[in-house]
Formats: C-alpha cells, structure tokens, sequence
C-alpha cells in the first residue's frame, strides 16, 4: 500500500481530466471546510435519522457503540476501505478508563465533521483509510470550531494550498484535537505516531540543504 504521503500527492497530480478536474476537486474541498458554523442546528439539520442524540434511557456503552457504527457506516459511503472490526477498534479506542467519567465527546466531535464532511468529494476520502479519515472528520470539525485563529480554516489558507497540504493540515487537526482526551482514555490515539510522522513530511517539510 502507498504511504499517506504518496497517496495525497496524487491528489495534487489529477491528470485523467486536466487542470478543471484538480480546481473542481479543490473547490469543493475548500468550499466544504468553510461551511459557516452551524453548530446548534447541527443534530436535526445535518444527522436526521443518524443517530446523533442520546436516546432517552441508553446507556453510556450503548450509546457510545451506536456512535461508531455511524461513524464507521458513514466512512464506508464516502468511499473509505474500512480496516476488519473498524467499529470494534473505534469503540475499544475511545472506551475512558476506569475511574473515569464515561464522555463521548470525542466521537461526537469526529461525527460532527460530517457538516463540512458532507460536501467533500470523495476523491479526497478514497484516499484515506479507516483512522486517517476519522481523524480527518475531527479536524474538519475543528478547524471550524477551535478558538485559536492560528488553527482555524480560513479562505486565504486553504486558497493558496495545494489538495495535499488542506488534507494533511485537516487531518494534523484532528489529531490535535483528539490528544486532549488521551488523559481520560488511559491510552495513545490509534495509529497516531505515524500518521503524524506522515502529515508533518507535508504541513512541515524539512528544507534541503545544498552543499
């Protein structure tokens, strides 16, 4: 299998349609990520019928196992290889530790990027597999939501970046993001070093030095 950064790179070489297929791609993906914060119509705008909200009586576990069935249901439509047992990993990854109180917060806040993740095209999510693409929706999510303007999606940003680098830059989000709950987890992010180690050749390339 290529490497992540083989993969985004592809995503800036769309050749089969010519420059009008890379701007449309782009366009969409940079259209997607900009969508204005609609975080309190959020549940009955954007996740009707997808089992969003707590049921009235459904316990923690229970309700914490529905939310990665959506999340690995919704990835599966929009094109991604899940991996086996994605739903089974996704659950036991985000169980908190003992002694913990019980939060879903941060597969609600990866379910949540579906409100830009809706429109991305999914030329964008083909490339990605099961935990790239979950940390993708939380960085969609983030890059919308966080306080610190330094990490926020804006126009200018995404408009003068290549596919590649709006993609890892979502995906670095994400992570961002999702460390902050490892405390409660009792446990590293999936996959996350090297992930990281990938994004970070792309978002934070090293200069050649020339002798």
């Amino acid at each position: 299998m290529l490497t992540l950064v083989e993969r985004l790179n592809q995503l800036d070489n769309i050749s089969y349609s010519g420059l009008n297929k890379y701007m449309d791609v782009k366009k969409r993906l940079v259209d997607a990520l900009l969508i204005p914060n609609v975080q309190e119509n959020a549940p009955s705008r954007y996740f009707g019928g997808f089992g969003l909200l707590k049921i009235n009586g459904e316990r923690s576990f229970e309700y914490r196992d529905r939310l990665c069935g959506n999340i690995a249901s919704y990835l599966n439509i929009k094109g991604v290889d899940l991996g086996i047992d994605f739903p089974k990993k996704l659950y036991l990854s985000f169980k908190p530790r003992t002694g913990y109180q019980s939060s879903n917060l941060p597969l609600l806040y990866i379910l949540n990027g579906r409100i830009g993740g809706d429109n991305v095209p999914n030329e964008i999510y083909e490339k990605l597999d099961d935990w790239e693409s979950m940390y993708f929706l939380a960085g969609i999510w983030h890059g919308r939501t966080c306080g610190y303007t330094g990490f926020k999606h804006t126009a200018p940003h995404l408009n003068a970046w290549p596919i590649s680098k709006i993609v890892a830059n979502t995906i670095e989000l994400g992570i961002k993001e999702l460390k902050r709950f490892e405390e409660t987890l009792g446990k590293k992010l999936p996959h996350v070093d090297i992930i990281l180690e990938q994004v970070e050749k792309i978002t934070k390339p090293q200069m050649k030095l020339y002798v």
